[in-house]
């Protein structure tokens, strides 16, 4: 949640290894709506290729049954279904996905960079003579705008030349490009990893679980994870964040404010307490000695659980291509730190038989396993009420079931947690010009829809159906940045006949399980002796203070003498 994260470290995750929060049906998270979404597995393994894309984009699915019944927050409700294929794939092909046009607008190409250094060429032309007046400076920094605005003058022409070339490329064509992206079988056979030994399910001891597909031998390497590495631990702290009127003072504590002039209000963080940790905390490998997180985002490897009886281990890859050992026995973390993609990797290997639907556990440590009998006796732990139920349990379970009206919540009110929103398109819904068979799916309800905020005013019966009248408050959708609305530019607008399918209910902003205070956040343990010793920066740390403990000590004792 990026409003949650330490200034300096806001993208934690690299920024084509995460998906925007709000795709995922996640805008309830945060208050401010800025959530990103950390997924490993296949979304993060594929690379974008618009014109060799072969695999469709998953959709975002939600399950709170994946959570821990007794201990809510310590695992993700949200996963990704499974990939389908979108063209025939041969033996040895890369599987491609497409990030969407803003992702790929958003890279920079080889190319670009010659124009911008020939802009720059151009620029310094002019403004080398200092003693030129400043309106002819000016008047030549227009003209070389305008000449690049040529470019831009014959886009649709250029455009156009594109569309029709592409209309007449042929399937042979596009099969002769996609075979550069063909490795041979003997080769993958050497150098790749199998992915195909476990599935996930339900776990026997709570929650998501990996188990066993095929039986597999002591020794075996189960998979393989590529790891994303960061140095400094603190970047899944979260920090407390408030949201205020323009009239009132940024505190002290606030470390950065994020204003927006035009509705009213700023954002702002503040750094002085640690009130929780990312929920990715508990899928990172961590060791007390150092500050270094290492996140494993192979294919089914974050569904393997914690168990004294394991039968998996983890180890520095062996002949693997994804993995640099050297990065392990030489660098330190200020030089992992300028590697800025993924090049260590972990094997995940069994260390017994292990017979096919048998689950998968390995040790997270002896650390994580006090920390976790603590949480489950403190006092403080988070517990789930057998009362409670997320919005998504309430629109499985009333899915067509009356709403409440305003004045009926007064008597009757839904849980806090809880709120009803209209769709979008119930602002523009006229029943009557519509006929009597509407479009089916004019209420349809994305992952990514949140609708507008809307009370109840009425329900009532016609030909059998009931309806709903509802004043909704709504803003212009440039500024739907957040899910809470603006101080200004709201306006709210009456609306009848309305379907029960065009309301839907919502948890607040901020009171998911993954919000609340107390939930279970632990790394899992990297055993000592994989650990190199250029990487324990907090043992140092752990020593200085151990010494100032021994001199206080000292001086007590000579006080004494």
């Amino acid at each position: 949640m990026y409003w949650h994260q330490p200034v300096e470290l806001q993208s934690p995750f690299r920024d084509d290894y995460y998906w925007n929060g709000r795709a995922l049906g996640m805008t309830t998270e945060s208050a401010t709506g800025t959530v990103d979404a950390f997924c490993p597995g296949w979304v993060s393994l594929l690379n974008c290729h618009a014109n060799s894309a072969n695999i469709i984009k998953p959709k975002a699915v939600y399950d709170d049954g994946n959570n821990l019944k007794d201990y809510p927050g310590t695992q993700s409700p949200y996963g990704v279904e499974a990939a389908k294929i979108a063209r025939p794939i041969p033996a040895g092909g890369e599987l491609f996905s497409f990030y969407k046009d803003e992702w790929l607008m958003g890279q920079v190409a080889p190319s670009d960079y010659d124009g911008v250094v020939s802009l720059l060429h151009q620029v310094g032309r002019v403004v080398q003579d200092a003693t030129v007046p400043y309106l002819y400076v000016a008047q030549n920094v227009t003209k070389i705008v305008q000449a690049r605005q040529t470019v831009v003058e014959k886009l649709p022409t250029a455009l156009q030349s594109c569309l029709t070339t592409a209309t007449e490329t042929t399937d042979d064509n596009i099969n002769s490009f996609s075979s550069a992206h063909i490795r041979e079988v003997s080769w993958l056979q050497e150098h790749g990893r199998c992915i195909d030994h476990t599935v996930s399910q339900r776990s026997t001891v709570g929650g998501m679980g990996a188990f066993a597909k095929h039986n597999l031998q002591k020794g075996q390497i189960i998979t393989t994870s590529p790891l994303h590495h960061f140095t400094d631990s603190d970047a899944l702290n979260m920090y407390n964040i408030t949201k205020h009127a323009k009239k009132f003072p940024v505190p002290q504590s606030a470390d950065e404010e994020d204003e927006d002039e035009e509705a009213g209000f700023h954002y702002q963080r503040h750094v002085d307490k640690v009130i929780h940790h990312q929920l990715a905390l508990n899928y990172c490998f961590g060791n007390d000695q150092t500050s270094l997180l290492l996140c494993p985002y192979g294919v089914g490897v974050n569904y393997i659980n914690h168990s004294p009886e394991f039968n998996v281990k983890i180890r520095w890859a062996e002949g693997f291509d994804g993995h640099d050992s050297d990065v392990v026995k030489t660098a330190t973390l200020d030089e992992l730190e300028d590697i800025r993609s993924p090049t260590l990797a972990f094997d995940y290997v069994a260390t017994r038989d292990i017979e096919a639907g048998e689950e998968l556990f390995i040790d997270y440590g002896t650390g994580w396993r006090q920390a976790w009998l603590q949480h489950q006796t403190g006092a403080d732990a988070a517990k789930r009420s057998e009362h409670y139920a997320s919005a998504h349990r309430w629109n499985e379970q009333f899915a067509t079931a009356l709403i409440r009206t305003d004045d009926e919540q007064v008597l009757d009110p839904y849980p806090d947690h809880i709120e009803v929103r209209c769709h979008y398109n119930a602002v523009s819904y006229n029943a009557a010009a519509l006929g009597p068979e509407p479009p089916t799916d004019m209420f349809e309800w994305r992952s990514d829809d949140y609708g507008y905020p809307c009370t109840i005013v009425d329900r009532f019966n016609e030909k059998g159906a009931w309806m709903y009248t509802l004043d909704v408050e709504m803003w212009p959708e440039a500024k739907y940045n957040n899910v809470l609305p603006p101080v200004k530019e709201v306006r709210r607008v009456l609306r009848t006949d309305i379907p029960r399918e065009a309301l839907r209910f919502f948890d607040v902003p901020g009171t998911s399980d993954l919000n609340t205070m107390g939930t279970f956040r632990h790394f899992i343990e990297l055993p000592d002796d994989m650990l190199p010793d250029q990487w324990k920066d907090m043992a140092d740390d752990e020593e200085e203070e151990d010494d100032e403990d021994g001199e206080d000590e000292d001086a007590e004792v000579e006080d004494e003498d």
